[in-house]
């Protein structure tokens, strides 16, 4: 295995985080960042059709790729909830939220150069900034 490290990213795209929370947005929000930020050699891009989570979504599963070898699908969803190799399931994420965590992942596990600052991105995810309430209040 070469030294290559990456950072994959997979979107839900089931019904619930597709179809009724848009994640199609998400994802092509992750495009262009990638794009424009010159990302593309430190990023692997692609959809999951369930993590089985629909009432948390929609979801974006970042997991750290050594090798620039892409695992199946299914195993790399349930490696999200054993552990292992360096993995983060995030719920409830906006498009603002998903480029946000792909650059603090990005650095934080030192795939790309903590010299290079991520993108400032406003984050604006009603859901991640939602404070819950005691019942009745």
């Amino acid at each position: 295995m070469s030294g290559v490290r990456k950072i994959l990213v997979l979107v839900c795209r089931g019904p619930t985080c597709g179809d009724l929370r848009g994640s199609a947005a998400i994802h092509a929000e992750l495009v262009r960042h990638v794009a424009a930020e010159g990302l593309a050699g430190d990023c692997i891009l692609d959809w999951q059709s369930c993590f089985g989570q629909c009432q948390k979504g929609p979801n974006v599963l970042y997991r750290e790729a050594k090798g620039g070898v892409r695992e199946d699908k299914l195993t790399l969803a349930m490696a999200a909830l054993v552990g292992g190799v360096k993995s983060a399931m995030h719920h409830a994420v906006s498009p603002a939220r998903a480029v946000h965590l792909l650059d603090r992942h990005l650095t934080g596990w030192g795939i790309r150069d903590r010299g290079r600052p991520p993108a400032q991105v406003a984050i604006t995810d009603a859901n991640h900034d939602k404070k819950k309430s005691p019942a009745g209040g």
